[in-house]
């Protein structure tokens, strides 16, 4: 019967049901046992440790008798014996440091004690086998006391395999697992309730947030129903109207000359090649019409240069210069040279964009002069301001959530573990708590 079997009772059947525990009191109850288990692996080690001492220091002994052996003073075969001689000095020296390798540890530590019989048998049969050209030379003029020596280390290989059995049957490492697992467990505890602190305060955060906004807009409110608000939202208003028909201008002139704008660049190509020659500001005009008709505009109010350029092009197209597919598309080109010489300019465009110019810049100062215009501003940059951090606390508080439940179920897969683990050492189902 096992030592845990004396404490515990043999177990035939499995009993009924699982035992609930908690991690605390599972661990309380593994360290107890392991206590007991490591005093009684303590008390067979150092049996089992005193007996490999003494084969050890008589290993030792039959090795110094090898070390004094002089396989060069006498015999035939000179190189040969000095062969033998050389491999002998080798093999001793390895043999000694073997051994004193192989020499258990004094100190009294379950943790030595233990790697100690788990590992030496491993190492000494390793080691010994890195120098087995040395034994098997010095062997041949050594029979007798390699013999002997070999019976020894058999006898030492023999007890050190025994120790690496007892460790191997002993259920201290489970324990130790046990333990590892349980640490584990409350390492992850401890991080799932950091998060859980974590969460709070995110959430936190954001209901403060959410309530700040929501303050932000009650008095962005407050200002739109007050009567400088009807001031400013007119100003504002105006500016929208003023920009549109701004807008709607620089449109109105692009779209004027859409229709030539193939013939007008063929007429800047001409003129750039000295095939029609066109006066300096009718050339520069020309282009800065094809750049932006809006802004060319501005320097040719009236559209008299335009109508200069149009009259050119109308002359090279009846020269031949500027050719079309057929003569109903030229006739349409020319309607339309003919539509823009007679178009007035100066009231459709300069006039009304010149009205806007002075008009627009009313407006702005009446606006820029305005607090209310400085306050609305500040208060939906603060509300942008507000939803841009809300966004990011709401983007951390589920990165948060995402770890909390990877390390609850990490905790789940752990739990499993320690309850298989546990089954062995108690030999019984057990169903672990932890907490939540």
């Amino acid at each position: 019967m096992g030592f845990l079997d004396k404490i515990f009772g043999k177990k035939e059947q499995m009993p009924e049901g699982k035992r609930a525990i908690g991690v605390e009191e599972l661990k309380a109850e593994v360290e107890k046992i392991f206590e007991q288990e490591k005093k009684e692996f303590g008390k067979e080690c150092l049996s089992k440790f005193a007996k490999i001492k003494e084969t050890i220091h008589s290993a030792e002994d039959s090795t110094k008798n090898i070390e004094g052996l002089d396989f060069e003073q006498e015999g035939e075969n000179k190189y040969f014996r000095k062969i033998v001689q050389s491999s002998k000095e080798s093999f001793s020296g390895k043999m000694q440091t073997l051994l004193e390798k192989t020499r258990p540890p004094e100190r009294k530590s379950f943790e030595q004690n233990f790697a100690y019989c788990q590992n030496s048998a491993r190492e000494f049969q390793q080691d010994i086998m890195s120098f087995r050209k040395n034994i098997a030379y010095t062997g041949l003029l050594a029979k007798k006391e390699m013999n002997e020596l070999g019976k020894t280390i058999e006898e030492l290989e023999k007890q050190l395999i025994e120790l690496f059995e007892l460790s191997k049957s002993s259920k201290t490492a489970q324990m130790q697992r046990v333990l590892e697992i349980i640490g584990g467990i409350r390492g992850k505890e401890r991080q799932v309730a950091e998060k859980e602190n974590e969460i709070k305060d995110r959430e936190k955060e954001i209901q403060e947030l959410d309530a700040e906004k929501s303050g932000v807009l009650k008095d962005a409110d407050g200002l739109k129903n007050g009567e400088a608000f009807q001031e400013f939202e007119k100003n504002e208003k105006s500016k929208e109207k003023l920009l549109g028909e701004k807008k709607d201008l620089r449109e109105k002139a692009a779209n004027l000359l859409m229709p030539l704008e193939k013939q007008l660049r063929k007429m800047q190509t001409l003129s750039s090649n000295k095939e029609w020659i066109l006066e300096k500001e009718q050339e520069r005009m020309l282009s800065s019409y094809l750049e932006d008709s809006f802004n060319a505009l501005r320097q040719d109010p009236k559209g008299e240069i335009l109508k200069q350029c149009l009259q050119e092009m109308e002359n090279a197209i009846n020269k031949g210069k500027i050719s079309f597919k057929d003569e109903k598309e030229k006739n349409r080109k020319i309607q339309a040279i003919e539509e823009l010489k007679n178009f007035d300019f100066f009231s459709t465009f300069f006039w009304r964009l010149n009205e806007i110019d002075k008009e627009l810049p009313k407006v702005h100062e009446a606006l820029e002069k305005s607090t209310l215009f400085r306050q609305i501003n500040g208060l939906k940059a603060r509300e942008e301001s507000i939803e841009r951090e809300a966004v990011q606390k709401t983007n951390e508080l589920s990165a948060v959530k995402t770890i909390k439940e990877t390390q609850k179920m990490k905790i789940r897969e752990e739990i499993i573990k320690l309850q298989e683990k546990a089954k062995e050492i108690l030999g019984q189902e057990i169903e672990v708590k932890s907490q939540p």
